[in-house]
């Protein structure tokens, strides 16, 4: 008996070191996780800077657009004032020899002047005529359809990512191997189900989880008057799942 009892002392002092391996093991997924996602976060940083940039380029597009429309519209306008200020100067100097000519009291020099005055006399041109447009629904529309267009191509290229590439767990749980102690199953199915929260996945192994009809829950040796060494053995290969 004390031998066996040391033999099982040895394996389960085995069994506690693989679990503390396995614990370890298990911390060192977690920073490797949490370094896995600062990169992507840093990765999804990048990107939406990358398309902040180039749709801030887009729209300093059509700013210069507009502001050179405006610049063309302002040197045309000048044209317009100019040649409207160089007819009035003639106008103006018209008027002055029409002025200079009323002063004239010699009756046969006034009708000389009068006469030299007509025959290159022709009336004033009209004005041209210019129509102002000034449309802004136009623009103000077509910004309105870009801008939801964008929007909902934005929205299903991140609804995918976020139910397809970025919906599966990093942790996906194996089937249980058979000859498990129960004893351990409760407490790992909760924790398992509070930490990552995968009830779908927690179904689909529950025949592995739930155990059969006359399986004993916990470890119960028989009388020892009756308990040989092979038996103790082979009940704890089955509690334990040692082979």
């Amino acid at each position: 008996m004390q031998t066996e009892l040391s033999l099982q002392k040895e394996q389960l002092q085995l069994k506690i070191i693989e679990i503390e391996d396995e614990a370890e093991k298990w911390q060192k997924e977690k920073d490797r996780i949490k370094s896995f996602t600062t990169s992507e976060k840093s990765l999804l940083e990048q990107n939406f800077q990358d398309l902040v940039r180039d749709l801030e380029k887009q729209k300093e597009e059509v700013r210069a657009t507009l502001e050179q429309r405006e610049q063309d519209a302002v040197d045309q306008i000048k044209v317009i004032v100019d040649a409207l200020d160089e007819r009035a100067k003639v106008l103006h100097e018209d008027k002055q020899t029409r002025e200079q000519m009323q002063s004239i009291s010699d009756s046969v020099l006034f009708l000389q002047e009068f006469g030299a005055l007509m025959s290159n006399y022709s009336l004033p041109p009209p004005l041209p005529t210019y129509h102002v447009l000034l449309e802004g629904e136009g623009l103000g529309q077509s910004l309105g359809n870009f801008k939801d267009d964008l929007l909902n191509v934005c929205m299903r290229h991140v609804e995918k990512m976020c139910k397809a590439e970025l919906s599966r767990n990093f942790i996906e749980r194996n089937h249980m191997e058979n000859g498990a102690d129960h004893r351990y199953m409760s407490t790992y199915t909760n924790s398992y189900s509070s930490e990552w929260s995968t009830p779908d996945t927690m179904k689909r192994y529950s025949m592995y989880l739930t155990p059969k009809g006359g399986a004993r829950t916990a470890y119960q040796p028989g009388s020892p008057s009756r308990l040989s060494k092979e038996t103790n053995q082979k009940n704890f290969n089955n509690l334990y799942g040692t082979k």
